[in-house]
C-alpha cells in the first residue's frame, strides 16, 4: 500500500481505499450466515463512522496506524454483523410472549390466569373453558369461543380442530389458521372460522382471506358493510355475502378489548366498527357539536353496547342500532 504515508494523498481518497480494504478483509473471513441488507448496512455505517472519526483527530502521516485500527475493527464487523443480523430476524422464527387478556385457558392441561404473559409452546395444545382473549406483542388479536380447542403451531399460525376462532391481525398478514377442511391465510384481515363435524365456514368482516381446500382456492374479500363467507363442506367450497354485523359476531364481544381513544368521534367510531355497522349522525350539528369532545375515565374491557351507553350518556347524546348502522342524535 503506497498511499499510507504519501501527504498528497486526499482524505476521500484515502477513505475510499480505506473501505476497500474493508471490503477485502471480510471477503477473506470466509463463507458465514448471510446478514440482512440492514445489517449490513449498519455494522458498514458504525465502523466508517468511527474511522472518520479518528481521522480528522490524526494526521495522513498516522494513516498506517488508522489502517492497522481498520483491519481489527473490520474482523469485528463481521462479529457485529452476525449479531445484528440476530435482531432483524423475523419475530416469526422466534418464540414470541403472549398475554391472555380475559377468559379460561388451559396451555398443554395447566390453566393459566386472564391478566398473566406467557410464551405459548410451539405445537402447544390450547384449550378455552370459556370465550377467551389473547394478545400478542406483534399486535394480533385472538379470541376463542368456548370449547375450542386449537394446536400453536407457531407465533402465526394455529391448528383448529373444534370451535371457534376470531383474529383481528392488525393489518399483518400471512396468518394461518390450518383445519381438517382446508388452510385459511389472512391477507390483512379481521376474520374467524368455525368449524363442525361437517364443515367449516370463514368470515372476513375486513380484507381478504384465501381458503384452501380440495376444491382448490377461493377468496372472501369484505367491502360495502358486507361480510364475505367461504363455507367448506364435503361436498364443495362457495364464496357467500351476508352484512358484516351478522349475529355470527356477536360471541366476540365477551372478550372485548374496551377502547383507549381519548376522543369522542374516534371511540364512536370504533364502536361501530366492532360492531360491523355504519356510524351515522342524525345531523350534521350533532357531529360538528362532538367533533373536538374527549373522553374523560377509562374504557377498557367493556362490549360495544356498554362503552356506546356510556359515552353518549355523558355527552348528553343518545343511540339507535338497525341493522347495518349506528346513529348518534341529542337526547331530546
Amino acid at each position: 500500500m503506497t498511499h499510507q504515508n504519501d501527504p498528497s494523498i486526499s482524505e476521500a481518497d484515502a477513505l475510499e481505499a480505506a473501505e476497500g480494504e474493508l471490503q477485502a478483509v471480510l471477503g477473506r473471513a470466509g463463507r458465514r450466515p448471510e446478514p440482512s441488507e440492514t445489517a449490513t448496512a449498519f455494522a458498514y455505517a458504525a465502523v466508517k463512522t468511527q474511522w472518520q472519526d479518528m481521522l480528522e483527530q490524526n494526521s495522513i502521516k498516522k494513516r498506517k496506524q488508522l489502517n492497522t485500527w481498520l483491519s481489527i475493527a473490520a474482523s469485528a464487523a463481521v462479529v457485529s454483523v452476525i449479531a445484528v443480523t440476530t435482531l432483524f430476524l423475523p419475530l416469526s422464527d422466534q418464540p414470541l410472549p403472549v398475554y391472555v387478556a380475559t377468559g379460561n385457558l388451559y396451555v398443554n392441561g395447566e390453566p393459566v390466569i386472564h391478566g398473566q404473559s406467557l410464551v405459548i409452546p410451539e405445537q402447544a395444545v390450547v384449550k378455552a373453558a370459556a370465550v377467551s382473549r389473547i394478545t400478542t406483542a406483534k399486535g394480533v388479536d385472538i379470541r376463542l369461543s368456548a370449547n375450542t380447542q386449537l394446536t400453536w403451531t407457531s407465533n402465526k399460525a394455529v391448528e383448529l380442530q373444534t370451535g371457534k376462532i376470531y383474529i383481528d391481525t392488525d393489518a399483518q398478514t400471512n396468518f394461518y389458521v390450518d383445519t381438517p377442511f382446508g388452510q385459511v391465510r389472512d391477507i390483512g384481515t379481521r376474520f374467524l372460522v368455525a368449524i363442525k363435524p361437517t364443515g367449516m365456514t370463514v368470515a372476513v368482516r375486513e380484507g381478504i382471506a384465501e381458503v384452501d381446500s380440495k376444491f382448490g382456492t377461493k377468496r372472501a374479500i369484505a367491502e360495502n358493510q358486507t361480510s364475505a363467507l367461504i363455507v367448506v363442506d364435503d361436498q364443495r367450497s362457495q364464496v357467500l355475502r351476508e352484512s358484516a354485523a351478522h349475529s355470527r359476531w356477536e360471541w366476540i364481544h365477551t372478550a372485548a378489548s374496551g377502547y383507549e381513544a381519548q376522543q369522542l368521534p374516534m371511540v364512536l367510531q370504533e364502536i361501530a366498527r366492532d360492531l360491523g355497522k355504519l356510524l351515522e349522525y342524525e345531523d350534521r350539528g350533532v357531529e360538528a357539536t362532538i367533533a373536538h369532545e374527549t373522553i374523560q375515565g377509562q374504557l377498557t374491557n367493556l362490549q360495544p353496547r356498554q362503552a356506546l351507553d356510556l359515552v353518549t350518556k355523558s355527552a348528553g347524546l343518545t343511540w339507535q342500532e338497525t341493522e347495518n348502522t349506528i346513529t348518534i342524535s341529542f337526547i331530546q
